[in-house]
Parts: structure tokens; sequence; C-alpha cells
């Protein structure tokens, strides 16, 4: 099997999965933030605004100025180089959001967004799902 474009996009959503499962399955019940009011303030500020984060990148990074002019270049490899960013970049999102959402969750145990934004991140793996196209195959 030879490692292409595809392989690596695969293999990353993979990791994120089993990363996530990794954090669950070892951190279950772990609770470093105690009772504390503020600390698991900021962790649910941080949940929501890396959920936020993460969103806004996966649904609109060939939107982005910078983004589209490239993708929309009338030289094919400059096309074919950023589809390729954008496929990492919407996977990557993804992969952060689930995995700090899940260590979030494991960790403050206490904290009410994260288990919300752990469920939205995974969502949003099902929209950043790889899906390849005739444009898209390398």
């Amino acid at each position: 099997m030879t490692y292409t474009h595809k392989t690596s996009i695969y293999a990353l959503y993979l990791a994120a999965i089993v990363l996530a499962a990794i954090f669950y399955l070892t951190l279950e019940g772990t609770d470093l933030f105690g009772g504390s009011n503020e600390a698991r303030y900021g962790v649910n500020l941080a949940c929501i605004v890396v959920t936020i984060a993460a969103v806004i990148v996966v649904v609109s990074w060939e939107k982005f100025g910078f983004v589209a002019r490239r993708l929309q270049s009338p030289d094919e490899s400059v096309a074919r180089h950023a589809g390729r960013v954008a496929h990492f970049v919407r996977t990557g999102a993804f992969a952060f959001a689930l995995n700090f959402n899940a260590l979030a969750y494991c960790v403050a145990s206490y904290a009410e967004n994260a288990k919300y934004c752990v469920l939205i991140s995974l969502v949003l793996g099902i929209l950043t799902f790889p899906k390849f196209d005739r444009h898209h195959e390398i």
C-alpha cells in the first residue's frame, strides 16, 4: 500500500478517535479541579471556545479569502495543494476539539459543558469525514 494524501487523512481521523477513546477509558472519573467553581467555569469556557473555533474552521475554511483564492487558482498544482491543506486543517480542527473536550470531560468531572462539547465534536467529526471526489484524488 502506498502512502497517499487520502491515507494520511484517514490515519489522522482514526488517530483522533482512538486517542479520545484512550483518554476516556484511562481518565474517566478523574477530577483534578474538585469543587472549585472558578476552575469549573474556566473549563466550561475553554470547552465552549475551542468547540466554537473548531466549528468555524471546519464549516468555513474554504470560504476564507486567502484559501478561496488558492482553491480557484488557474494553476492546478496550487489548487490541488490548497485542497490537500484544507483536508488536513478541517480534520485537524476536529481532532483537536475532540481530544481537548474528551480530556476536559475526564479531568473535570463536574464541568457541565464538557460533555456537550464532546458530543458536538463527534457531530463535527461526521461533518469532516473525508469525502474524496475526482478533484481530491491523489
